[in-house]
């Protein structure tokens, strides 16, 4: 009887197999629904079920991708999330192909100093096959013990998918603990190397795409992957995680009991920081940015309330006097984590600032400003995420005080007789405005004697609030 017709049915394990993998071959069979309907017709038997085992083991490995390790002994959580399972063959399924699901995280891990180690390296092949070996073969298995699938993306990216916050945020510590060890094991053969990552995902809405070959993409992977670049930016030497707010929320109810946080020892090392809302591409997403408790970081921590205080007199437009007042207090209290003097120095600075703030000098409070900012980017290793907000205001500020001296120079004009004494100061006044140089000492005495500064500055800053914002991100 001809293989094929309903009636054939093999009588050696061989037949089975050479049938089952030449229709594999002629790419007849690439899903599991294809293979069934090819063996259906079989008696049930030994033959029959590893011919269908090892059909379905090439079918993933040819056409899932970074699926293709997914079974439900090893991943249950990941299995119950991707695959529509087979009634009658319990190792088998579908792979899920264009799907919205809330309980899918990825995670994408970049290794620093990669590139440079394979220029330094590129005469020793041994030194870089064992890199490669690490980040090929053996991250995916320190990473399964919490049910997470890990694959090579490209180069030293590691793409991280599992089905908690928790799970892949545990994954993404493992593997920068991972490979601090393998460089302390190896005896300097290789760098220790640090890592920045973004994990983004657990939303109902988002959408994951499956291509025909495994590859996995859409939004939750595109943020990933922009939080981990904006990490790897920020803290080019030291190992930074960036996650969404979603996976922040998440990750505190996966760890609300007990029992779980005891669990996962690893995560008790991280706290996070609200980190704004970061824009890419047009899309505004609430980040947060762990900070390593038993690291250098964790002096981040004493100015964490100071930072979230900012971020909201921002968003509410408070630039008539909060924001600034929020600013200078944030920009103090970086100070004070470093060295005594250069505390000491941002005290002064902070002091000086606030009282002219509050004499209504206010050119020379953000000039004070500035300086307090410029001082701490000054410092080695600088908090780089505060840095961008406080520039950023130090900007808007800038934006305010060029329509504030507008509105002065127009109060000025209007009063003349009642800001001098004598017509021959208005006269000279008048006169200099003609020789830009030396009229710039008279008009800024004029606006200083401007009456109802506080209140011009309020409405100055009123209208230019919708306009204004401190926005962070990719850079242009």
């Amino acid at each position: 009887m001809a293989q094929g017709s309903g009636k054939w049915a093999p009588q050696t394990r061989a037949d089975a197999v050479a049938f089952v993998l030449e229709g594999i071959v002629a790419e007849e069979i690439t899903d599991f629904a294809a293979l069934r309907s090819r063996t259906d017709a079989w008696p049930e038997s030994p033959i029959k079920r590893a011919a269908v085992e090892l059909g379905f083991s090439l079918i993933k490995k040819l056409h899932w991708g970074y699926f293709a390790s997914l079974t439900p002994e090893c991943f249950p959580r990941l299995w119950a999330e991707l695959v529509i399972p087979d009634q009658k063959w319990d190792f088998a399924g579908e792979l899920k192909r264009s799907i919205s699901l809330p309980n899918l995280y990825v995670g994408l891990v970049d290794l620093h100093g990669y590139t440079r180690f394979c220029r330094e390296n590129r005469k020793n092949l041994s030194r870089l096959a064992q890199l490669d070996t690490l980040i090929q073969t053996d991250v995916p298995k320190v990473v399964e013990r919490v049910g997470v699938l890990a694959r090579r993306v490209r180069g030293d990216e590691i793409l991280l998918i599992g089905a908690g916050a928790a799970d892949v945020l545990e994954a993404v510590l493992l593997t920068g603990e991972f490979f601090k060890r393998e460089a302390g094991k190896r005896g300097g053969v290789l760098p220790t190397f640090e890592i920045a990552a973004g994990v983004a995902g657990g939303q109902g809405f988002t959408d994951f795409v499956v291509t025909d070959d495994g590859d996995l993409s859409g939004d939750a992977v595109n943020t990933a992957a922009r939080l981990q670049s904006r990490a790897g930016r920020i803290s080019p030497d030291r190992s930074r995680v960036m996650i969404t707010g979603n996976v922040q929320r998440k990750l505190a109810a996966e760890l609300s009991s007990r029992e779980e946080r005891e669990r996962r020892r690893l995560l008790a090392s991280v706290e996070f920081v609200d980190a704004g809302k970061v824009e890419f591409k047009g899309v505004t997403v609430a980040v947060y940015d762990a900070v390593f408790t038993d690291g250098p970081d964790r002096r981040r921590l004493e100015y964490r309330e100071a930072l979230e205080a900012l971020y909201a007199s921002i968003d509410s437009g408070l630039w008539k006097g909060r924001v600034f007042e929020n600013a200078v207090r944030l920009a103090e209290l970086m100070g004070s984590v470093e060295e005594e003097s250069v505390a000491v120095e941002l005290r002064a600075k902070s002091k000086s600032a606030q009282t002219a703030f509050n004499q209504e000098l206010f050119e020379e409070a953000v000039s004070e400003y500035g300086a307090m900012v410029e001082a701490l980017a000054a410092r080695e290793g600088p908090d780089h995420l505060a840095l961008e907000y406080l520039r950023g205001v130090r900007t808007c500020y800038g934006r305010i005080l060029a329509s504030f001296a507008e509105v002065l120079d127009a109060e000025a004009d209007a009063a003349l007789t009642t800001l001098f004494i004598s017509e021959k100061d208005v006269s000279n006044y008048r006169l200099l405005k003609l020789h830009h140089a030396t009229f710039t000492k008279v008009r800024d005495a004029a606006r200083l004697r401007v009456r109802n500064r506080k209140a011009l500055w309020f409405r100055v800053a009123d209208r230019e609030a919708p306009s204004l914002g401190v926005r962070v991100g990719e850079p242009k």
